[in-house]
């Protein structure tokens, strides 16, 4: 259930102020933090409740997957099996052999999919999330062997499908949740700019394309978080907004709601340990995208530049805000049935055709939908 216990008025007495604030981890330390109990009460977290074994994937790749810690950890404390997948920006032909390599049937002779445990070596180790992310849950006694499922990024939407199908089957998943660490997968594909759509747009078709015989189309779904951290990439919050809305008008069921991660949660402490653990061991890739979501979370505003990732965003503006520490969640099904792109990308096995389908796409167009006026 959610902590609702409150920060003090300053009408308190000082000692019960102390007492209170007490209760809260200190900024300036990091002691080890427990899962405790579930702490989020949301549509997203009623539907898991019904559910035992469920799926966290990143939708766009690299550290997408540590945008959904806060939600794992949170169904962790509710003793919830949960599974991680992610598309990889890392080299994985070069695995060793010691992590599993799932062999698909669509793509013989080719590595597409691994099983990466904490000891894992790809011989790549200045950037693997997540290979940092199983050594962070091993050490921290939260899980004792840590698997994340990860797809090479070239793999396009038939080796999506057919991979997330075989991690459905093997672990019996109930719920699936897809998550973007910013909001570029709401973008339909006929907007002036995309952000970085392919990764996205290839894991939503992937997963829409999942057999309703494997996992029901409603247990499938869509979450982001990190509002506005796609502005640097062109994507204009006034388009999301539009195209939330056309999803809540158009799709019974279709927008699940919002709601905040804070400060104080446990599920939140470790997702940010998480995202040190992993930034101290990559300490020229820490991800901006992460970097703003605790940031935001944490309470900062504006052009705001988070340590970890100063020297990258030296000469960037970010729009640190606090609804960039917002999951906004939909139904994979309306997502995807918005992206106007999906059948020139829905056969497609590798990034190239993803890409390809996209641009093919978009030469169709006369014109490309512009932002509309927002007064904020």
């Amino acid at each position: 259930m959610l902590n609702n216990k409150l920060i003090p008025s300053s009408s308190a007495s000082s000692d019960q102020a102390q007492r209170d604030l007490e209760t809260f981890p200190s900024s300036s330390s990091t002691p080890p933090i427990k899962i405790g109990v579930s702490e989020m009460n949301n549509a997203l977290i009623q539907m898991a409740s019904d559910c035992q074994n469920i799926l966290i994937a990143g939708c766009g790749g690299g550290f997408d997957i540590y945008s959904g810690l806060p939600l794992y950890f949170d169904l962790k404390a509710m003793n919830k099996n949960v599974y991680l997948a992610n598309l990889a920006f890392t080299d994985l032909s070069r695995m060793d052999k010691n992590t599993e390599n799932i062999e698909l049937a669509s793509y013989p002779n080719k590595n597409v999919l691994y099983a990466v445990h904490a000891e894992s070596n790809n011989h790549d180790l200045v950037y693997f999330p997540e290979k940092y992310l199983c050594e962070f849950l091993k050490k921290n006694g939260i899980d004792e062997n840590p698997v994340v499922y990860t797809f090479d990024r070239g793999t396009g939407v038939i080796g999506m499908t057919e991979g997330y199908e075989i991690i459905i089957q093997r672990h019996g998943i109930e719920l699936m949740i897809l998550v973007d660490g910013g909001n570029d997968s709401l973008m339909r594909g006929n907007e002036e700019k995309l952000g970085s759509p392919h990764e996205d747009s290839m894991s939503i078709a992937g997963v829409y394309a999942i057999s309703e015989k494997i996992l029901p189309m409603d247990k499938r779904i869509m979450a982001c978080i990190g509002f506005g951290v796609d502005y640097f990439h062109g994507v204009h919050s006034s388009l999301f907004f539009e195209n939330t809305s056309s999803i809540i008008s158009q799709y019974e069921g279709g927008f699940k709601g919002a709601f905040s991660v804070l400060k104080e949660w446990n599920c939140f402490l470790l997702f940010k340990q998480a995202c040190d653990y992993a930034f101290k061991k990559m300490s020229h890739n820490a991800s901006i995208v992460s970097s703003c979501i605790i940031a935001a979370i944490e309470g900062h505003y504006g052009n705001y530049h988070p340590p970890d990732i100063k020297e990258r965003v030296k000469y960037s503006t970010l729009h640190i805000n606090p609804l960039m520490g917002m999951y906004w969640v939909y139904s994979v099904k309306a997502v995807a049935n918005q992206l106007m792109y999906l059948s020139f990308i829905k056969d497609s096995r590798s990034m190239k055709e993803v890409s390809d389908g996209l641009q093919k796409y978009r030469t169709t167009l006369k014109t490309f939908r512009k932002p509309s006026p927002f007064p904020h």
